[in-house]
């Protein structure tokens, strides 16, 4: 899976206008792509390389000109979407599309699906799996081998954020576990970090994990209902949140 430098792609005059419903903006004084609404403007410019994907609904944009080695990923799902991916994603080259939309799961998603024989839901960059039983029976599980009982808490009317995200669980339960590790023994400085690890008091390295049922709601995204407790993981390739990379202006300008 090679990408195709956009400057060659101007000259031919085949420039890619749309991917999906979402309008594709390409600009020569642009340094990075950013997202306003149904419309991503792309930089026009040397070394930056495009990756059709899913026969042009989606899209790679690469360079090492962007900030952090310059991976971003968008296009449209149920709506226009543009995330920042993990540079080290790219190491090695792309062998092909499956096994790129694979490396966008979370391990641990795929381990519960083999383990508990279900499908994992998923809702832009959040996957949600089905545990398979009660809250009743995981707080027994929890006394067996943790102190304190599983107690899920109740949305309140806004909902709950989940990770500070735009998503929100709504007219449901959740609870959080926040499990601090020292991250010089467990989990290198150097290695890519989740968005569900941060740095808590003195430096301790956290990691939140989340059980959740209720409804799902993205402004990008259809609602997801969680009938039953489900284990949510967020994407851990995510370089900067969809909020991070979007426009903070009204309307982006097409330039030729």
């Amino acid at each position: 899976m090679k990408g195709i430098n956009v400057v060659e792609l101007a000259k031919n005059n085949s420039l890619p206008r749309w991917a999906g419903i979402a309008e594709l903006a390409w600009k020569r004084d642009s340094d990075w792509p950013r997202r306003c609404g149904s419309v991503i403007t792309l930089p026009l410019r040397e070394k930056v390389e495009y990756v059709s994907l899913l026969g042009g609904k989606q899209f790679l944009l690469i360079s090492k000109e962007f900030p952090g080695g310059g991976l971003y990923f968008g296009g449209t799902d149920e709506q226009p979407f543009l995330f920042s991916l993990e540079a080290y994603m790219i190491e090695g080259g792309l062998k092909d599309e499956q096994s790129f939309y694979q490396t966008l799961k979370p391990e641990a998603v795929s381990i519960l699906e083999e383990r508990l024989d279900v499908k994992a839901l998923r809702q832009g960059y959040w996957f949600a799996v089905p545990l398979l039983r009660t809250w009743d029976e995981l707080s027994d599980f929890s006394c067996i081998f943790w102190a304190p009982s599983v107690n899920p808490l109740s949305t309140k009317a806004t909902g709950y954020a989940l990770g500070g995200t735009r998503s929100r669980l709504l007219n449901g339960r959740y609870i959080v576990e926040e499990n601090y590790i020292d991250p010089t023994l467990y989990y290198p400085s150097d290695w890519p970090k989740p968005h569900d690890l941060y740095y808590g008091p003195r430096n301790k390295l956290v990691y939140r994990s989340i059980m959740a049922e209720g409804i799902l709601r993205s402004p990008e995204h259809c609602d997801l209902e969680l009938a039953g407790p489900h284990a949510l993981f967020q994407s851990n390739v995510l370089r900067d949140l969809p909020e991070d990379v979007d426009a903070n202006q009204e309307k982006s300008e097409r330039v030729e």
